[in-house]
């Protein structure tokens, strides 16, 4: 079904925009560079040390990987993070957090005292700190998890550029402002362009991101800016890592996904349709999100920050065609019928999550085949290095997603008992 998937995380295509000077936008103000973090010398608050105990300072932690970044940072520390969120107060902050970890199990009355909300917002001029709260913040910065991005791909760059750019910007002022050991970058392998030539082209962590202007979604294009910006800030001696996953799914441990994908609208619409096109299926790319964010926090805290490109993917991800067998397993009742066919049953239910897969008069849209292969050992070798490796999605972790969606209540029930 690669035709029916243009995205590799996404929700929507992007409206038909003029696409900017992407190149023009990789642009790093002066006064950001690592000679600022041996001449700047913050006055000390009265009576406090200059260098209180550094916290990690964890963006992005209200979203789906952000919640696991944030119980392992804490299970790993076992101290206080600093979480940037976007809101009021610093009390709607900290209940935004713990409503987030809830929702995926991962709350423990012990974070109570350990998740601490910072208010603010990305897309503000300084992040939205006031004078004083950012300077508390600079005197105590640990490591920086940027995990925090305006998620959207049916937007414009211009629409994201706030968030996703001018964001990364102040938070490499930060940087650049405090005795943090580095930052982590958490971008997307949706920074390379779908490949679309006869033959597979294997991606590698040195491989150039681009082509820019052939980037499908303003979200791939605004994070390919800001990648340029962490380029310009590693030239200018700041410590930075990018970390780039793949398709993020579900805990291997407990089946608790993020619906807001395009793989499992699809795999939705097929539900409820009760029928999967004859396409070939495909992979789906998943990597689990444990391995994701347990990765990401074992090497940020594994040692100094270096110029390291991580890419956190999946080689041997399932293909649909184990997820529909898994579905049909637990009582889903599909039939395999042509392209047509499902694309007739799909439109017959205006409520299908499938619909958004169906252009004008009900024809699915015209997709190229992704020809892109990750190879990314490099990375597996230095997650194994620090104790982190990468559980196989068995049988048995695919029907615990479909299990947990089930409980959700996103994806309907099954329609007879579970096949034993």
């Amino acid at each position: 079904m690669d035709r029916l998937l243009g995205r590799a995380t996404g929700e929507e295509d992007q409206a038909d925009t003029g696409t900017p000077d992407l190149a023009a936008e990789v642009r790093l103000p002066k006064d950001i560079s690592g000679t600022r973090r041996q001449t700047t010398s913050l006055p000390p608050a009265p009576r406090r040390p200059l260098r209180p105990s550094a916290r990690p300072l964890l963006t992005g932690a209200s979203g789906f990987l952000g919640a696991f970044l944030l119980r392992d940072l804490i299970e790993t520390t076992d101290g206080p993070v600093d979480c940037l969120v976007r809101a009021r107060d610093s009390h709607s902050a900290a209940q935004r957090l713990r409503a987030n970890l809830e929702r995926y199990g991962l709350w423990r009355p012990r974070y109570e005292n350990l998740v601490h909300a910072v208010p603010g917002d990305l897309a503000a001029p300084g992040l939205g700190l006031a004078p004083e709260d950012r300077t508390a913040l600079v005197r105590r910065l640990g490591t920086v998890l940027h995990n925090g991005a305006r998620v959207n791909f049916a937007a414009a760059y211009g629409d994201l550029r706030d968030a996703n750019v001018a964001g990364t910007e102040e938070l490499l002022r930060l940087l650049a402002d405090s005795a943090s050991p580095g930052m982590h970058y958490i971008s997307t392998t949706g920074v390379y362009a779908p490949a679309s030539g006869p033959d597979p082209v294997t991606i590698t962590e040195s491989t150039p991101t681009g082509p820019a202007p052939e980037l499908p979604d303003g979200y791939g294009q605004s994070k390919w800016v800001a990648e340029g910006l962490v380029g310009l800030a590693r030239e200018r001696g700041l410590p930075v890592t990018v970390h780039r996953p793949g398709r993020i799914s579900g805990d291997t441990a407990t089946g608790a996904c993020q619906d807001r994908d395009l793989l499992w609208q699809l795999i939705k619409g097929c539900l409820q349709a009760g029928a999967v096109p004859d396409l070939p299926h495909g992979s789906t790319g998943w990597v689990p999100v444990d391995y994701v964010s347990a990765a990401v926090v074992a090497l940020a805290l594994s040692g100094p920050v270096g110029a390291q490109t991580y890419h956190l993917t999946n080689p041997d991800a399932p293909g649909l065609d184990r997820v529909f067998e898994a579905a049909a397993r637990l009582g889903h009742g599909l039939r395999t019928v042509s392209a047509p066919h499902w694309q007739a049953r799909v439109s017959a239910q205006p409520d299908n999550a499938a619909q958004l897969f169906l252009g004008d008069e009900g024809r699915s849209r015209p997709e190229a085949k992704d020809l892109r292969r990750f190879d990314s050992r490099r990375t597996a070798e230095a997650a194994a290095a620090v104790g982190i490796h990468q559980k196989p999605l068995t049988d048995e972790i695919l029907i615990r997603y479909l299990t947990y969606f089930h409980g959700t209540g996103y994806l309907p029930a099954p329609r007879t008992p579970a096949m034993p």
